[in-house]
């Protein structure tokens, strides 16, 4: 049997570390939800649940409980022994049809299976899901994982939640990560629909943009912020004239930053803060972590649009967007149509 860190779960290193969806999150949330969806589409009675990776068969008992579905079949490779019947096989490698006696047509698959790097092995659970022709589906997973969902379903609901606790059920004070995710439930496409082609966000102005690896500090960057980690956006690097100013994790910093060459690079000095205090330290700003901007400052002016870049950090919108994915983070695109819709603004002022 093929062996990965736990199904069902989010999941860290230690093999015995299980981390289960809240049963708070399944009532408040999943529940209402599928109760609404149900009163909406009487297609969706008398359900057949397979939930591919059950951890302790919580969300099949709710399910139950609440006459969501009517019956079940349950798997996971390490499960608690909790309710009902799990069967101990690893569901994404069993190479027949699980379900073959059931009538496929009224059938709902799911639920929250592992991620693995860059969630390809939740991209596993979901394809073997649509080959096996199940009506339904309903999975707990990444945001970044609907494009993929909607190539091979129907959209019924999509709803996204911003670091939500899941509980380590196998040790005593109860550890818990958080994760932001997004609950699909949708009905399965005859065929995989081809990926949509998104068009790209190119600088309406005259002002550029890059992230390239160790390539340092081109003399007109004028402009450095954090594209990911948390938080975003700061530090953030601006040039005032001749000197560099920081803001560091939403504090102005009045110490001046400057550039420094190290092996034929130019790298950002600053300042940072631990449990020791402020210290100077050299921001690797070459790293795809960051941001650079070149020619902003002949656009507007760089400390009125330092502002607002600060108020947008600070706001909870910003946060919940940036918090979609994990590690938190801001991507290219967005950034280029925010400064473009600020500059479209601030010319009609």
């Amino acid at each position: 049997m093929k062996k990965y860190t736990f199904t069902g779960k989010h999941k860290k290193n230690n093999i015995h570390e299980k981390y289960y969806t809240s049963q708070e999150f399944i009532n408040k949330n999943i529940i209402n939800i599928f109760k609404n969806l149900k009163e909406n589409n009487k297609a969706m009675s008398n359900l057949h649940f397979i939930d591919t990776s059950a951890g302790d068969n919580r969300i099949v008992k709710t399910l139950l409980e609440n006459n969501l579905i009517t019956s079940y079949k349950s798997f996971d490779i390490s499960f608690s022994n909790s309710f009902g019947e799990i069967e101990l096989k690893n569901w994404i490698g069993e190479n027949y049809n699980t379900l073959k006696k059931y009538d496929k047509t009224n059938t709902l698959i799911g639920f929250n299976p592992p991620y693995g790097y860059n969630n390809k092995t939740a991209k596993k659970f979901i394809q073997k899901a649509w080959e096996e022709k199940h009506k339904y589906c309903i999975w707990l997973v990444p945001n970044s994982v609907k494009p993929y969902l909607l190539e091979r379903y129907k959209e019924l609901h999509v709803s996204s939640y911003t670091n939500i606790a899941f509980i380590d059920n196998s040790v005593d004070n109860k550890k818990t990560i958080k994760q932001s995710v997004m609950l699909f439930i949708g009905e399965r496409l005859c065929k995989i629909l081809s990926k949509i082609k998104i068009e790209k966000s190119i600088p309406k102005h005259d002002f550029t943009i890059e992230r390239k690896h160790y390539k340092g500090i081109a003399d007109n960057v004028s402009l450095i912020i954090k594209k990911t980690g948390n938080p975003v956006l700061f530090p953030l690097f601006y040039k005032k004239g001749e000197y560099w100013k920081q803001y560091y994790k939403r504090e102005k910093i009045t110490e001046t930053a400057e550039i420094v060459e190290k092996d034929g690079k130019k790298y950002m000095r600053g300042i940072s803060k631990n449990k020791n205090g402020w210290k100077v330290f050299d921001y690797a700003v070459e790293s795809n972590v960051y941001f650079r901007i070149s020619n902003i400052e002949n656009i507007i002016d760089i400390e009125k649009l330092v502002e607002k870049l600060v108020e947008i950090g600070n706001s909870e919108e910003f946060f919940k967007h940036a918090n979609k994915y994990k590690p938190a983070s801001i991507t290219q695109g967005w950034f280029i149509d925010y400064l473009n819709n600020l500059l479209d603004m601030l010319e009609k002022v």
